[in-house]
């Protein structure tokens, strides 16, 4: 019999989280709304290119394609002035975050729902599990928790679309362990699946592993069988025609070289942009961005490239021909900065849950049931180390992982069982509670400042002069630049976000450890640097921080900001 008491608390501890996910997602995506990231622009450019340029020139090997289409799509029907631009983008993440508590809220309805079976189902009455209460409060602590401080809706990237479509896939494996002849569950399973994989490459391997669970769910082997390809075919349904277009443009079989120039540049050491051939044995470029000017080192990249920052709009196309290899050093370089990330950040409290997780199940003195326990929530820990596992041999950032931590947490205390000894179980209880507490004072003590702020804004309004990259595409807008002109910059593109606000592309670079040379040189080789840059194409130079005694040397400052514009004669 449905105890109704515990369901409406459990309801209302749904209702007060989702409230406090939603307040906390706003407050953030307003603070950040100026912000942007390389990523980014990429991404923006290529949503632009679906829509405006075809997709034989938006499509390439290293971003996806779902979040870019979104962004696109979104810019088409909003229409944003610059200055707006950027806060649209962070409404979108928003958006995306809500749809990722709301995947959330399914995976945690599944979750519950197979806890209770397997608690009715167990044959050992003399143990217990973590209440559900308890179990919804760590939940949507951690889901918090790795959204707003590991994903972040501040990164203009298309992991929180991945972790929604993560979650969906893992509430649906737990529905199948439920009810593993569903046919409904399986073409759900391979839609999500090809969804996933449109969003982050490395999920096309990982959907495999979640197929496979949910295929050996079935004991029938010709039902298993007939599933796994009905499954499969819905997967290829949504992933094939990208897989397709994707393998078409570049000419031989692909679904993305992410992983592979992820490798090339992580672990050989080959650089991500301006790659020359270095290291040796590396690869010969087929074709490298072109190096117009020795000293300083300047390189240019007009064409055939589009984009604002056109290497940083397809990194495939200028590391084509780069060669992998085998390096122990460079994984051990790898394996070093990982352990160091994990120390170093809030990873550490992580594996401290994890510990205490195992010493959960020691208490429960249930050895190598315990073990079995655990293995009760494969389907959902099963991919989620091995999503982990492949992105710490290669490269490892937070926003990669934040869902899978939840997955493999959620996982090792939802199993854990304990014997029925009231007093333990209220400490490990309290221990649980504490964990919770210690992350809400964590989110709490950084979300402060920024509901601050933004409250600020609201009462006080905007000060424009806070959007810095929108005064320099403003200011250029004044000088007289047209959309679509071509620019050169001192320093990296990486970080020129006011080009794209500008409409302008850049077109060469003067490195930025190369810019104290620059502006060190003599008048006679100075003229021929910019002579070089001229014949690029580009109209004007722009650079950041000039030292104070060229200042007034033909340099123009841009409004009350520290860039200065230099404009090039024909």
């Amino acid at each position: 019999m449905l105890n109704l008491k515990k369901i409406n608390t459990q309801k209302h501890l749904v209702v007060i989280f989702w409230l406090i996910a939603l307040m906390l997602g706003a407050i953030y995506a307003w603070f950040y709304r100026h912000s942007m990231n390389p990523d980014g622009i990429s991404y923006l450019d290529i949503g632009d290119a679906y829509l405006h340029c075809g997709w034989k020139k938006a499509i390439n090997g290293y971003w996806s394609f779902f979040y870019s289409g979104l962004l696109g799509l979104t810019m088409y029907l909003l229409k944003p002035t610059a200055y707006w631009e950027f806060t649209v983008v962070h409404l979108v993440n928003f958006l995306v975050y809500v749809c990722a508590l709301a995947s959330f809220q399914f995976f945690m309805s599944e979750l519950l729902s197979f806890r209770r079976k397997q608690t009715a189902m167990a044959a050992d009455k003399a143990d217990t599990i973590l209440p559900d209460w308890i179990i919804l409060i760590l939940g949507y602590t951690l889901f918090i928790w790795s959204s707003l401080h590991l994903i972040t809706v501040s990164v203009v990237t298309p992991d929180m679309c991945n972790a929604a479509f993560v979650y969906l896939a893992s509430g649906i494996l737990l529905y199948l362990k439920r009810n593993p002849d569903s046919c409904f569950g399986f073409v759900i399973l391979g839609l999500v699946l090809g969804f996933s994989y449109l969003t982050r490459a490395i999920m096309l391997p990982l959907s495999f592993i979640f197929l496979g669970l949910g295929v050996f769910l079935i004991a029938n082997v010709k039902r298993a069988i007939t599933l796994a390809l009905i499954a499969v075919f819905c997967f290829l349904l949504i992933a094939g025609p990208y897989i397709t277009a994707l393998s078409y443009v570049k000419g031989h079989l692909t679904f993305g070289d992410t992983g592979k120039l992820a490798y090339a540049c992580c672990v050989n050491n080959v650089p991500f942009v301006h790659w020359q051939g270095e290291p040796p044995g590396s690869g010969t470029p087929k074709h490298p961005s072109r190096r117009i000017f020795d000293n300083p080192e300047i390189y240019e990249f007009s064409s055939p490239i589009e984009g604002t920052y056109p290497v940083w709009y397809d990194p495939s196309y200028w590391l084509e021909g780069v060669v992998l290899h085998f390096d122990l050093r460079g994984h051990l370089k790898v394996l070093g900065l990982v352990l160091q990330k994990y120390y170093n950040s809030t990873f550490f409290s992580v594996f401290m849950y994890l510990i205490l997780g195992f010493i959960f199940y020691l208490i429960g003195r249930r050895k190598l049931l315990g073990l079995k326990d655990i293995s009760e929530y494969r389907i959902i820990l099963v991919p989620a180390v091995t999503a982990i596992s492949i992105c710490s041999l290669v490269h490892l950032e937070e926003r990669y992982i934040g869902v899978f931590f939840v997955l493999i947490l959620m996982g090792l205390f939802s199993g854990l069982h304990l014997p029925k000894n009231h007093k333990l179980k209220r400490l490990i209880v309290y221990i649980v509670l504490f964990i919770s507490l210690q992350i809400s004072l964590l989110i709490g003590i950084r979300a402060i400042p920024k509901a601050r702020k933004v409250a600020y804004d609201i009462i006080k309004g905007e000060d424009v002069r806070s959007h810095i990259q929108w005064q320099v595409a403003n200011g250029l807008k004044k000088m007289g630049i047209q959309p679509r002109e071509k620019v050169a910059i001192v320093g990296t593109g990486l970080h020129a976000y006011w080009a794209r606000l500008a409409r302008v592309k850049i077109v060469a670079e003067i490195i930025v450890e190369n810019d104290k040379i620059f502006w060190a040189l003599n008048d006679s080789v100075k003229s021929k640097v910019l002579k070089t840059l001229t014949e690029t194409g580009a109209k004007l130079i722009v650079a950041q921080n000039l030292p104070s005694y060229i200042s007034a040397s033909g340099w123009q400052r841009i409004g009350n900001t520290d860039y200065y514009v230099y404009v090039l004669e024909k």
